[in-house]
């Protein structure tokens, strides 16, 4: 069995006991202290992560463009597929590894956030996210058309039929630019056993925005996916930092 077909098994994913995927799921995270919900397999939540809780993205996808639907995902290659900006800052390749876990009623998770910079006002700050497929590859570079040759399908959105999220870019739910807008806690189970077969190290997540209806185009603006980057470095730290490093620089040079 190749890398590309070793998750079918994942296409039936198992949630609190009972295998998910055959109706639709509305997950409406539009208004403040929305409670979020599972679709499946997967929990999708407003606030910062469970990671460290600072809700801070280091960025590996971002998309944008000035039509009314916006998707892609993340890789080395370049040029991109479809709507991702072709910076490496803002675009490229990301291992397993380096994707943080975190742990529900002793269920293993993935752990993605996603930012969105929708404006805010005159009933533009809705957003609708219409797909998620993640994919475990063997290199990182892959530019393709055909998602299935990314790798390996370990989670998938619509698995069963059409379900979507909805966000809200405005004052009182967006976060801010650089933090989390909302948490996607993948199952980890397909994503290591894809691994163990041999599919790969690298994740591949797509995703598209803007397709439920008008109420939910994208205005363009930017979408971006990433991970937790942890706590930001106190200022007294970076202080210290800076000296230390003059300091080192200033002996280095005696020598």
């Amino acid at each position: 069995m190749n890398g590309i077909k070793v998750a079918a098994f994942s296409l039936v994913f198992i949630f609190a006991g009972i295998i998910t995927g055959a109706e639709a799921s509305i997950v409406d995270l539009s208004t403040v202290g929305a409670a979020g919900g599972p679709v499946n397999g997967a929990y999708f939540s407003q606030g910062v992560s469970g990671a460290s809780g600072t809700g801070r993205i280091n960025a590996f996808v971002r998309l944008n463009t000035n039509n009314s639907w916006e998707h892609g995902y993340n890789t080395d290659g370049r040029p991109p597929a479809y709507s991702e900006v072709d910076t490496s800052p803002h675009t490229h390749s990301i291992l397993l590894n380096q994707v943080p876990t975190v742990y529900k009623s002793s269920v293993k998770y993935y752990e993605f956030l996603l930012d969105i910079n929708e404006p805010n006002g005159k009933s533009k700050e809705l957003i609708s996210l219409d797909d998620i497929k993640v994919y475990m590859g063997s290199s990182g570079s892959f530019t393709t058309t055909t998602l299935s040759s990314l790798g390996a399908l370990v989670y998938d959105l619509d698995f069963g039929s059409d379900s979507y999220i909805i966000l809200n870019g405005g004052t009182g739910v967006d976060a801010g630019s650089g933090k989390a807008d909302m948490v996607a806690h993948l199952p980890a189970v397909p994503f290591d056993d894809a691994v163990r077969k041999g599919s790969g190290q690298y994740v591949y997540l797509y995703s598209k925005f803007g397709t439920a209806g008008s109420a939910y185009i994208n205005d363009a603006s930017f979408e971006e996916w990433g991970v937790d980057a942890g706590p930001a470095p106190e200022p007294a730290s970076l202080f210290l930092f800076s000296i230390g490093a003059l300091g080192f620089g200033f002996l280095k040079r005696r020598r």
